[in-house]
């Protein structure tokens, strides 16, 4: 429906129905359409950016439904909106949750499908120890295959290797699945591991080849929309080259992100590490400034 396309009101919609079937909990039909519906609300307000819609939303899913390993899926979306709104510590808890589920019952695509998640959600919040403990075992477990559940996988283990300056086994792992990615027609997916290849290149010493690969991402990220890509890339490249006139660029972007879903987690991050660059070159003020900054 119409309804469905706009986040509040698709909230309205899957609150009328979730307000009927709590009126009348045994009608199953009425309470799977409730359901569907606050799924379906869910992820158009995450396509949307709308992240803290989207994790209410998923929230009302969860509560309408009594399938266990419906549940623990929707818990992981849940969590990868709450890691993208800044509240890694609720991702966690909730991609965790799901984890134990599923290996509580030896589903292993569950497993794979959490690992991923919650190696994410640690990459995010820069703890590359837990993400590869998390991932890596898994990946290294699971065949390969020509699916978007193993190359969101094979992305993410090649992102927490190259966090945890395993440089060429990220490499490795992301030539790997740069070919599955493009046939199923991965964009976002296929950026994200370009970024962590072009990001292992500059550290190894193949600046030229790496900056390079960085650029390519960023145009083509801006040219599709992908906000995140954009800002995870040009936040690398500036990192790489260590140049700051690049910063204008990269605010720029993350006011874009932060105007279309409200995400702040990387101005904040950037004004972090910011602020411990001119702490240690003696820049007190700059750094108090940065700090300030990111407390507002």
């Amino acid at each position: 429906t119409e309804a469905l396309k706009d986040p509040e009101l698709a909230g309205v919609v899957a609150g009328h129905y979730a307000s009927a079937a709590e009126a009348d909990p045994t009608n199953v039909e009425l309470v799977k359409k409730a359901r569907d519906a606050t799924i379906a609300s869910a992820e158009r307000a995450a396509e949307l950016g709308s992240e803290l819609q989207a994790v209410a939303l998923y929230r009302q899913a969860i509560s309408l439904s009594n399938d266990l390993s419906e549940m623990a899926d929707l818990k992981l979306k849940m969590a990868t909106r709450l890691e993208k709104s800044g509240r890694e510590d609720l991702a966690e808890e909730s991609a965790q949750e799901a984890m134990d589920f599923f290996r509580s019952v030896d589903d292993d695509g569950g497993v794979m499908r959490a690992a991923t998640v919650l190696a994410d959600v640690y990459a995010g919040n820069f703890e590359a120890a837990k993400a590869v403990e998390i991932v890596l075992p898994v990946y290294e477990s699971t065949a390969k295959s020509e699916t978007t559940d193993w190359a969101r996988l094979a992305g993410q283990t090649s992102r927490a290797l190259m966090l945890g300056d395993q440089h060429d086994r990220a490499i490795e792992v992301g030539d790997d699945a740069i070919p599955i990615l493009e046939r199923l027609d991965m964009s976002d997916g296929l950026l994200d591991i370009l970024i962590s290849k072009a990001t292992s290149l500059t550290v190894t010493g193949r600046w030229t080849e790496g900056v390079a690969l960085f650029r390519g991402v960023t145009d083509i990220a801006r040219e599709r929309g992908f906000l995140n890509a954009e800002v995870r890339s040009t936040n690398n490249l500036v990192a790489a080259t260590q140049n700051d006139s690049l910063l204008t660029e990269l605010y720029e972007v993350m006011d874009r992100l932060i105007t279309k879903s409200g995400q702040i987690g990387w101005r904040i991050r950037v004004l972090f590490f910011g602020a411990l660059d001119a702490y240690s070159s003696g820049e007190i003020k700059e750094a108090l400034a940065k700090v300030e900054e990111a407390e507002q």
